[in-house]
C-alpha cells in the first residue's frame, strides 16, 4: 500500500449528498491548511511504469538538491 502525507484541514460544513439507493453519503466543505508540493512533466512516454520511474527521480533529484548551483566564491 502506498502511503503519502495527506494535509490538514478543518471541516467548515457537512452537507447531505444527493442520490438513490446508496446509504446515506456526506459531502464535506473543507478549509486546508497551506502545504508544499512537488511535481513534475513527463513527455513522450508509452508506458506508466516508465514514467513514473522518471517523474520520481526527477523530484528525488530536485529535493535532494540537484536544482542548486554548485559554485561558490572563495
Amino acid at each position: 500500500m502506498l502511503c503519502t502525507e495527506r494535509p490538514t484541514y478543518e471541516v467548515i460544513q457537512r452537507l447531505p449528498a444527493a442520490g438513490g439507493g446508496r446509504p446515506k453519503q456526506i459531502i464535506e466543505i473543507r478549509k486546508y491548511n497551506p502545504y508544499l508540493i512537488a511535481e513534475t512533466t513527463i513527455d513522450n512516454e508509452s508506458s506508466m511504469r516508465k514514467a513514473g520511474g522518471q517523474g520520481f527521480g526527477k523530484c528525488a533529484s530536485y529535493i535532494f538538491g540537484q536544482n542548486e548551483s554548485k559554485f561558490t566564491n572563495n
